[in-house]
């Protein structure tokens, strides 16, 4: 990392060509750049402000270093150093081509670079300072609590996106695809979307990148992105059937909490995220999507060659980049890469808030489509209107595409929730999704399928290490977690409707809230839970335990009184410890006796 200045934290550049360069974009006016400031910092790149003498800002922003694209860095979900470039360029390009062609509130592009060679010496843009105040500033979210913004408010924010989705419709081109400018024309070109290249998988040399010529097209190539992710990137922390937790399935955080590391524990065991199973399941389910796919687009036959026009689409409307003044009024959108000309139905998804990956209230996502609808019916020309009602109808419909794309980006944590809604919205009617599974998990192909892949899985020794890296000494949590995974029939599925199985005719097991609530009514209070073990009882209270996989059994009692008791009243306290961890015996056999039942 350079040294010196704050101002050079990520990068050394010629701090004078960047002052030279402004002050000639502003007829010569005087500007400086504190060296003294702490680069702002996103996900992808880093930024810095330069003042005018009149009390102007402007930023510049350059890409963070990431890892090239033939040699990626295990373990990370960003994108590539050669597609931070690309991402730059079509960002710049599709700012400015906004600003010439709409009155949607984006910032002015001055200048960019997307190489090194340039008198400044690093790739960047310069553009001005985005004026209002971000959302997430009075938007409340779990993590970041903010001033109070009411439901009026809120519903005026949304109507605004609609009206500003409806101008979005009107940029449309031919083909879908990212846009960029080659002396002063803009072209649609490869398709920089999310779902194409975050979590490495613009190093997927074989996935078709567009432009695409129909909507068919684009989807198709998102689907294979998804399957070539199964099979050749890391899916951490992904597990179709144990989603993530979601803070909206609980009552209060610490519920969340301890269902978030309930869940982690469960998937930790086995290294499940990374098993060869976990990548057959999701290849069963990404392999039903383009007959998913086909039933929504004979259900939604559409007028006006819908399939072959393609609109731009900001893909990440959340509170961080909606700007905004006193009374509510959006005064800038940042932050446009990964926007590219999209499918109509994908344009029309409804935006989530306050980030993009969440669902929006019914309420305001009524206020989103009546923005849209009025800024329709407040045209003049007929056609446009016509045109205009065509895309509110699709808007209505547009909840399978959003199901669709945030299961296939791998975005949301929560895969098995979307897959699950958009079955029973457009999937196969005489077929329940979880026997659809049990089906597939007992048939020849996928058994092959799911051994072939166990070269893949994680060695023994590689496992253990894991686990004992996630768990410590705290083998109460190890042999919940163990003992769910025993009742899962992990690493059984796979094996035919001939083997023996603990569960029988029973459905695939998911891990989903239901069971994480359901523990915690049943466990006792995690004061009550079994007491961490001194170092040397570990190995031997953990293999006493976890080997009797023939008997759900409660844990012995040794498993409490082991190394615990010191002192002259030893034998007293030891009585009343066994009387004790007797009641928590019981509760433990409640719990595992009932899980074989399940």
């Amino acid at each position: 990392m350079p040294k010196g200045p704050n101002v050079y934290e990520h990068a050394y550049f010629d701090q004078s060509a960047l002052c030279d360069l402004a002050s000639s974009l502003r007829e010569g006016r005087s500007c400086s750049c504190d060296p003294s400031q702490i680069p702002a910092k996103g996900a992808f790149n880093w930024a810095i402000f330069i003042k005018f003498a009149d009390g102007v800002e402007w930023v510049f922003r350059s890409p963070q270093k990431s890892y090239p694209i033939d040699s990626p860095k295990e373990g990370d979900w960003r994108v590539s150093n050669e597609t931070c470039l690309l991402l730059l360029a079509s960002e710049a390009a599709t700012l400015k081509f906004i600003k010439i062609n709409s009155k949607i509130p984006v910032p002015d592009v001055f200048a960019y670079s997307y190489t090194a060679l340039n008198p400044i010496g690093i790739p960047y843009v310069l553009m001005s300072k985005a004026p209002g105040t971000p959302l997430k500033h009075f938007w409340d979210t779990p993590t970041q609590p903010g001033p109070a913004i009411n439901e009026e408010q809120k519903a005026k924010v949304l109507s605004q996106l609609g009206a500003i989705t409806w101008q979005l419709s009107r940029l449309q081109f031919d083909s879908a695809g990212s846009l960029f400018e080659e002396e002063g024309r803009f072209l649609v070109k490869q398709c920089l979307s999310a779902g194409l290249l975050m979590n490495q998988r613009d190093t997927l040399t074989s996935v078709s990148r567009g432009p695409f010529a129909t909507e068919l097209d684009y989807y198709m190539a998102h689907i294979e992105a998804f399957r070539q992710h199964a099979r050749f990137l890391s899916l951490y922390p992904h597990c179709f059937f144990a989603p993530v937790p979601a803070p909206c399935e609980y009552d209060t955080a610490q519920d969340h909490q301890a269902a978030f590391r309930r869940r982690n524990d469960f998937v930790a065991v086995m290294y499940k995220t990374e098993s060869s199973q976990n990548m057959v399941d999701l290849t069963i389910a990404n392999n039903l999507l383009p007959d998913i796919l086909g039933t929504w687009l004979c259900k939604n036959q559409r007028k006006g060659n819908f399939d072959t026009r393609f609109a731009l689409h900001h893909p990440d409307l959340s509170v961080n980049n909606i700007f905004v003044d006193e009374g509510f009024n959006i005064t800038c959108i940042i932050d446009w890469a990964f926007c590219s000309a999209v499918p109509l139905p994908v344009l029309l998804m409804m935006p989530g808030l306050p980030h993009s990956l969440d669902g929006l209230e019914r309420t305001l996502a009524s206020e989103f489509a009546s923005g849209f609808l009025h800024t329709i019916m407040d045209l003049a020309r007929s056609d446009i209107r016509d045109d205009g009602m065509q895309l509110a109808e699709l808007l209505r419909h547009a909840r399978p595409v959003w199901l669709f794309m945030h299961f296939i980006s791998l975005h949301t944590l929560q895969e098995f929730g979307l897959y699950k809604e958009l079955w029973e919205r457009i999937g196969p009617e005489d077929d329940e999704l979880l026997d659809y599974f049990r089906d597939k998990h007992e048939s020849v192909d996928y058994m092959s399928l799911q051994k072939q892949w166990t070269r893949f899985d994680k060695r023994p020794a590689q496992i253990a290490k894991y686990e004992r890296s996630h768990f410590g000494n705290d083998v109460a949590r190890l042999v919940i977690a163990r003992k769910l995974t025993l009742v899962s029939e992990w690493g059984e599925r796979y094996k035919g409707p001939s083997h023996r199985r603990l569960r029988r005719n029973a459905q695939v097991f998911v891990a989903d809230a239901r069971l994480w609530r359901w523990i915690a009514a049943c466990l006792p209070s995690e004061e009550d839970l079994p007491p961490k073990y001194l170092e040397t009882d570990v190995t031997e209270v953990a293999s006493e335990i976890i080997e009797s996989k023939e008997d759900p059994s409660p844990l012995p009692v040794a498993a409490y009184s082991t190394g615990a008791l010191q002192g002259p009243d030893a034998e007293a306290m030891a009585e009343k410890n066994k009387r004790r961890n007797l009641r928590k015996n019981r509760l433990w056999y409640r719990l595992f006796y009932s899980l074989f039942r399940r």
